[in-house]
């Protein structure tokens, strides 16, 4: 059997690479991870907002609600007069979920990550122990169980939506190329 060989000369690829390398850099200056940072933490500091307030709230990323609050925990929170919904006592843990890009701490974090970033709760900070412990479920310090509630996570919507925008964008950028 001979073998079979093929060479061609594509006219125009220099050109090609050229409006290539223009569109991604168009694409990384009009999309940035500004806009994927800022949509992704929104979504996840909305799944702390009352339930029906936000698309999130009180939902896992893949937009399954969460379990309901305990009588006994409903109890407790009438007497100090806070909200009564899940994961949100004091505030404390949704104002802990942050943007966090310090490649020394990533890995010790509880988040969401992609693009060279992260969406977590920094180690050391007064929320990380209940924030890794409610996004996972498990037994409490005192050792009640604790229902998973994960707050922390990219869904299906997620992905579809920035697969959107950076759709647009690219779009956007090659009239421009």
């Amino acid at each position: 059997m001979a073998d079979i060989q093929f060479n061609a000369v594509v006219k125009g690829l220099g050109r090609l690479r050229k409006v290539v390398a223009a569109v991604g850099v168009g694409v990384h200056k009009a999309l940035g991870q500004g806009r994927i940072e800022a949509y992704l933490l929104e979504r996840v500091k909305g799944r702390f907002q009352p339930q029906g307030s936000t698309p999130t709230a009180q939902k896992d990323p893949q937009g399954r609600a969460w379990q309901p609050v305990k009588p006994s925990t409903i109890r407790r929170r009438k007497s100090n007069r806070s909200r009564i919904q899940a994961l949100y006592d004091t505030g404390a843990m949704a104002n802990a979920v942050q943007i966090v890009r310090q490649d020394t701490v990533l890995s010790r974090l509880l988040s969401t990550g992609g693009g060279g970033f992260t969406i977590g709760v920094r180690k050391g900070h007064e929320a990380y122990d209940r924030a890794q412990l409610h996004n996972r479920g498990g037994l409490n310090r005192q050792g009640i169980p604790i229902p998973r509630r994960q707050f922390m996570g990219v869904g299906r919507e997620d992905v579809k939506a920035i697969g959107l925008l950076v759709k647009s964008t690219v779009l956007k950028e090659l009239g421009r190329a």
